[in-house]
């Protein structure tokens, strides 16, 4: 299934393909949230996969890049419209998620709470 769940940044798509020497290589990372039940309820989870991933997982697929960003069906809701990028400054590089579904967010930025109505 290809939904456009999510979007990436030009320098995300830079970021992730060099995760490959292979620029025709298709790559396939997870996005999803993790309740942690402690300060702002989620973690994000982010990372690089196999080709081998859930039937029912839901495919955002920037094929002109071959990147893949899988998401459970149950994140759906949690993470739709986020735009992923990343910044790399003098100290160091941080993949971002700017999600228009997070209600607060803790002071070090590593978990959210999102919004009820979704």
């Amino acid at each position: 299934m290809n939904n456009k769940i999510v979007s990436l940044t030009k320098s995300a798509v830079q970021r992730l393909r060099s995760f490959s020497n292979n620029e025709n290589e298709e790559l396939n990372f997870r996005f999803g949230l993790k309740y942690t039940g402690k300060c702002k309820d989620y973690v994000y989870i982010f990372e690089k996969l196999s080709d081998d991933f859930d039937k029912n997982d839901i495919v955002s697929n920037f094929s002109d890049d071959n990147i893949n960003i899988v998401i459970k069906q149950d994140d759906v809701k949690g993470i739709k419209g986020t735009i992923i990028d990343y910044i790399n400054d003098k100290m160091s590089g941080n993949i971002i998620f700017n999600n228009p579904n997070v209600a607060q967010s803790c002071g070090c930025g590593e978990s959210v709470s999102i919004a009820k109505d979704n």
